[in-house]
């Protein structure tokens, strides 16, 4: 029970310190600029969306090189339900091991790990 323990704690200690460095890490390059349009129609609720900005975030399912690859329909289901989140910087969104809860398209900024 000793050894479990002092290992649990060790697991716990390196969780938080690579926290700490995840809140400490800065972007270091945008990773591109969204054009206004697109921008506006991602950051209009999905229920509330125009057919224009629809087919406004349809274009970035289909400039995504792993969403371009989804059926036509599940696109359309999916930029139905897309929303816009600002993420604050060092904010943890999952840490590995974590059950999947959404799935997340980086537009701006850098992940670190």
């Amino acid at each position: 029970k000793a050894n479990l323990s002092e290992n649990t704690r060790a697991r716990r200690e390196r969780g938080r310190q690579r926290d700490i460095l995840m809140a400490q890490t800065r972007p270091r390059r945008e990773v591109g600029e969204l054009e206004e349009e697109l921008e506006h129609a991602l950051r209009t609720a999905a229920a509330l969306r125009t057919e224009e900005q629809h087919a406004a975030v349809l274009t970035l399912v289909a400039r995504s090189q792993s969403l371009s690859r989804i059926p036509e329909d599940c696109a359309h289901v999916l930029c139905r339900v897309m929303e816009w989140e600002d993420v604050p910087q060092g904010e943890v969104l999952m840490r590995q091991g974590d059950a999947p809860h959404a799935l997340v398209l980086l537009l701006r900024g850098k992940l670190a790990q």
